[in-house]
């Protein structure tokens, strides 16, 4: 499952998180955190993913109105 989370630092600017967690073992497998995430930088983690561990059976998104859309 991955998910994009923002938030805002101390000093007011937004930041945004990537989570790719493993739904079975529960195991976080990247958390990318950056001001602006497209989703061309989506694809290349879960592209380098796909190069490292496999490709998945099942690929989940919890599709939410915060998901980059450039």
């Amino acid at each position: 499952m991955y998910d994009c989370v923002e938030n805002r630092a101390r000093d007011g600017r937004k930041f945004r998180m990537l989570c790719v967690v493993d739904e079975f073992s529960r195991e976080a497998l990247v958390i990318r955190v950056a001001r602006q995430l497209s989703s061309a930088a989506v694809i290349e983690v879960l592209a380098d993913l796909f190069v490292t561990r496999g490709v998945p059976a099942h690929i989940c998104s919890r599709g939410r109105s915060s998901w980059p859309t450039r």
